[in-house]
Formats: C-alpha cells, structure tokens, sequence
C-alpha cells in the first residue's frame, strides 16, 4: 500500500489528484474578454492572470456568447466597436438571458476618456461599467474587483 506525503505524491513519486487545486481553479474568477484586437486581447489577458484571475479570450462577441454560454464567468470585458455584432449588441443579448443578466459587464472602448468613462459608469444601470483604452492594469484590476465584489452583493440579493 503506498503512503500519502504532504506534497500530494506516493512514496514512489506518483502524483495525486488534488481536490484542493480543482476548488481553487473553479473558485478563481474568470474574466471573459472580447476585443477584435487579438494583441490588445491577448495583452489585457497576461495583465488579467499576473493578478489571478483565470481568462476566456475571444476576438468578436459571437465568440464571446459562445463562450459566455460554455462557462459563466464572474465579469464580460468587451470592446464597443467590433465588426459584424459590436459590444452593445452583446451586451442586450447578456442581459436578455436571466441567467447571465447579472453579471457585471465592463464596456471597454477608445471612443471615450478616463474621465468619460468613469462618468458613463456613474450614470449607468448597476452592474454595468465602461473603461477606456488605452487602460492602465491598476485601473483595470481595481475596476474588476469593484464589478466582482457588486456582482455578488446584487446575487445575494437576488437569492
């Protein structure tokens, strides 16, 4: 019979399923980015998992739906001007759905300044944000947190 170690191995150096680091994966939250700028994208992506959140990248919203519908994610980061469906067609189809009408959707665009978007942002339906590019990480993760942390006081009201 082999022997458990602490560092979730056997005595002969089998590694173990660990139950720990699949709650941590599912309980790390994702971040659905869409921008049709797959550079932009990818570089929002890197800045995102530096600070822990997982990432799903698409590169038009229709991705984005698709991958929406696949899993949950706890916050939508999407660009406004995209070809075919844009940003705020996504955005009515998100909120169409009741089981996706509540999760925080931060629009992300050039179209606006920081001072604009955080405007935008005061004004708007709770749960919805605007940001604008080029955006700094700091300003991106603080954004994030405040949606995620809104997001789950607006669930629990809910429930």
């Amino acid at each position: 019979m082999s022997r458990k170690h602490i560092d979730g191995t056997t005595a002969d150096g089998r590694r173990l399923p660990s139950v720990m680091s699949e709650f941590h994966f599912k309980s790390t939250p994702l971040v659905t980015v869409i921008d049709d700028e797959p550079a932009f994208a990818k570089s929002i992506a890197v800045v995102l998992q530096s600070r822990g959140y997982r990432v799903d990248m698409a590169l038009s919203a229709d991705e984005g739906w698709e991958k929406i519908q696949k899993e949950k994610p706890h916050v939508i980061l999407c660009d406004i001007n995209m070809p075919g469906r844009d940003g705020v067609d996504l955005f009515t189809l998100v909120r169409g759905e009741r089981r996706f009408a509540e999760i925080p959707f931060v629009f992300l665009s050039g179209l606006f300044t920081p001072d604009e978007a955080a405007d935008r942002s005061e004004d708007a339906r709770p749960g919805t944000y605007y940001i604008a590019k080029p955006v700094r990480g700091d300003d991106l993760t603080r954004l994030i947190e405040k949606a995620i942390a809104a997001g789950a006081q607006r669930e629990d009201a809910g429930n």
